[in-house]
């Protein structure tokens, strides 16, 4: 501006311009006119800068505030609590909604790490602090655990924790991370829900025969990793079986029944070592896994705990139901090399509850020969009979997939077939077994030769065959049953003499989508059994 006036000046005073004829006002006039117009000018271009400059930082704010705003509705509307560490200093801040999950108010935790650390369960504190020294040691991974808090009223809430290193210094140490909690207590609360009933037996609360097999042949590789000889090995197992149920259940009822099973198996658990592992192997059948216990061992506590189940008093209704097992007990020691698989531990102990049966009951089999291993079949290739909690597992999944398909138009699902035999004959008790043993052996193979590879063969409780066709209808799994039986009847005669007095019958029931899946397993072979009982001899019947 000053340039412009000294510019009018010096055209005034030029001796050759045409303003030096002016009058000096004149010139002055000029001059003050050209500097309040470009004063003018300054000002309105300055101002347009300045309004550009505060319009453009006022949209950055509302960008923040805006951003702000939506970061704090996602996490009021996630549940997250925000939390920045400084790891030089160790202050922690954390917003109104950390505090809040846990039932405080900001001002109640110091603002420190140690705060923090203070809140968190010991059985966690070792796994969160390794976790969280390995995030600043690698801060491009982030850091994630699982850990409880105790809350202000004293419980122990569940939380998600993240977070991530957000500042380094010059020597690339961590110096500042941050993160979130988000409550997952209901999640963890629901999850180890689900794995109890995964685990566990609905009706007695004890482990359920998937988990017991899934500890046993955890610990079956262990113990042969670590072992050369089996003899050097302390474990056992032992099958009980309630005595004389059927009876309990015919003549008080199912409730009666479930009652018995319910206190029994709490009596079991009460009378073990809290490291074992019991379970409910099926209908009145319990095994326990004694673990780094011999068989002596093993025996003392089952006499123990038959002795404490003598003394308690199951009273139902009024009435008292006197409740006596027999059990098998089995060891890895009974054997001289590591079995192929601990189906053959289990086996072990069920033939010898069998022999605790067939011995009076009320008894505990622990000796008994070992079964010679097969050598000509694989273990896969060898024929199989389940056992009747076995056949009751797998009737039971089979009823399951009918019912998922319910809505289906076929409702030929399959059919259960039984085969009863019953010997008669004056010869003595011991001669009996034999028949019966020999005529079980012969209806176990003539059964598995005449099944289909998808075909189910086992033995209810009374030794009965019973076969599941899942692709058949009645009267095709009545005709298979007289097959069977016809392979059966000339090699029993020729096995146990012709003049053995032997007497099969068989009996279908329909496994379609009628009122016959409302029943369980249990109850569905029990029918089955009630109707085979009143055929007469070499006759059939199709329910």
């Amino acid at each position: 501006m000053n340039g412009v006036f000294h510019s009018f000046k010096a055209l005034a005073a030029s001796p050759d311009s045409t303003a030096a004829s002016l009058p000096d006002c004149t010139v002055v006039w000029f001059a003050l006119m050209g500097t309040a117009i470009l004063g003018l000018v300054s000002t309105w271009f300055f101002r347009r800068r300045y309004v550009h400059a505060t319009r453009m930082l006022q949209e950055q704010e509302d960008e923040v505030r805006l951003a702000k705003q939506r970061l704090e509705l996602a996490l009021e509307g996630a549940n997250l609590g925000l939390w920045d560490w400084d790891t030089i200093t160790n202050d922690l801040y954390i917003d109104e909604r950390w505090a809040a999950i846990l039932g405080y108010t900001r001002d109640e935790i110091p603002p420190h790490v140690s705060s923090w650390t203070k809140l968190l369960h010991p059985d966690d504190i070792a796994r969160v602090e390794r976790k969280l020294n390995d995030h600043l040691k690698h801060p491009e991974k982030s850091y994630f655990t699982e850990q409880r808090l105790r809350k202000k009223n004293g419980e122990w809430k569940w939380i998600l924790d993240t977070g991530r290193v957000v500042g380094v210094d010059d020597e690339g140490n961590s110096v500042r991370v941050t993160g979130v909690i988000m409550d997952i207590d209901r999640i963890k609360k629901t999850q180890f829900h689900l794995e109890k009933l995964a685990s566990s037996d609905p009706l007695t609360g004890v482990y359920n025969r998937r988990y017991f097999f899934s500890r046993l042949n955890e610990h079956f590789a262990l113990l042969k990793r670590n072992n050369r000889s089996p003899l050097a090995v302390q474990c056992s197992v032992a099958i009980l079986d309630i005595d004389f149920f059927k009876k309990i259940n015919d003549t008080m009822g199912h409730i009666a029944g479930d009652y018995v099973l319910k206190n029994f198996s709490k009596t079991l658990h009460d009378s073990m070592r809290l490291y074992d592992v019991l379970a409910r192997y099926g209908g009145e059948e319990f095994v326990i896994l004694f673990l780094d216990c011999d068989k002596t061992t093993a025996l003392s506590i089952l006499e123990r705990i038959r002795d404490k189940n003598i003394a308690t008093k199951y009273s139902f209704s009024d009435s008292s139901i006197e409740v006596r097992f027999s059990a098998g007990l089995s060891a890895f020691s009974d054997f001289e090399v590591f079995p192929d698989s601990v189906d053959e531990l289990i086996a072990l102990a069920d033939d010898r509850l069998y022999l605790a049966k067939e011995g009076g009951r009320d008894r505990i089999m622990y000796e008994s020969p070992v079964k010679e291993k097969t050598t000509t079949l694989s273990a896969d290739e060898r024929p199989q009979i389940l056992s009747y909690p076995c056949l009751l597992d797998r009737l039971e999944t089979h009823l399951d997939m009918i019912r998922r398909r319910e809505s289906a138009v076929e409702t030929n699902c399959g059919s259960l077939g039984m085969i009863g035999f019953w010997v008669e004959s004056d010869s003595p008790t011991d001669v009996r077994r034999k028949m019966r043993e020999t005529i079980q052996q012969i209806l176990r193979e003539s059964a598995l030769a005449a099944l289909q590879p998808f075909e189910i063969a086992g033995e209810d409780e009374n030794g009965n065959l019973v076969c599941i066709f899942p692709l058949s209808d009645a009267s095709t799994a009545q005709a298979e049953l007289g097959r069977i039986i016809s392979l059966s009847r000339p090699i029993a005669s020729a096995a146990c003499g012709d003049n053995a007095d032997i007497e099969f019958s068989r009996t279908s029931i329909g496994l379609d989508c009628g009122d016959v899946l409302s029943l369980n397993a249990h109850a569905i072979l029990l029918q089955a059994e009630q109707t085979l009982a009143g055929v007469p001899e070499d006759e059939d019947v199709a329910s």
